[in-house]
């Protein structure tokens, strides 16, 4: 099934990224500049913020390896 679920995801974000370049965006340029760099920030803590939960919340054992990959 993980194999299934990862050969499907592959089209699935290809027609994300062909359809997100056609949306026009009225907004001046800096505007886009400033709610990228606030996707792209928020993005970037929820490899962390699903670790510390998993470990805190869940008590599962986190390796240093995958402390490591959160970094």
């Amino acid at each position: 099934m993980g194999n299934i679920v990862g050969l499907l995801s592959a089209p699935t974000y290809s027609i994300f990224l062909f359809v997100s370049g056609q949306v026009v965006s009225t907004l001046p340029p800096h505007m886009n500049s400033a709610i990228m760099l606030t996707a792209a920030m928020l993005g970037s803590v929820e490899l962390p913020a699903a670790i510390i939960n998993v470990y805190f919340i869940i008590g599962e054992l986190v390796n240093g390896l995958q402390w490591l990959g959160m970094g």
